[in-house]
């Protein structure tokens, strides 16, 4: 699966561009460790809600 969100950086604060919808985010750092880490969590998150909304649909 590919990742929702990705990291990039503008001017010396780096965002988070959401891939479906293209909208972007600003993550209020400009360290680019704490921004890789806040958009992997995201992703994660993202990752382990379609699995409950799958099965939740069938019964």
């Amino acid at each position: 699966m590919k990742p929702r969100f990705r990291v990039f950086k503008r001017g010396n604060k780096f965002y988070k561009r959401d891939t479906p919808t293209n909208e972007r985010t600003s993550l209020g750092t400009s360290c680019r460790k704490a921004a890789q880490k806040l958009v992997d969590a995201e992703n994660q998150s993202h990752e382990m809600v379609t699995p409950f909304h799958s099965y939740a649909r069938i019964q």
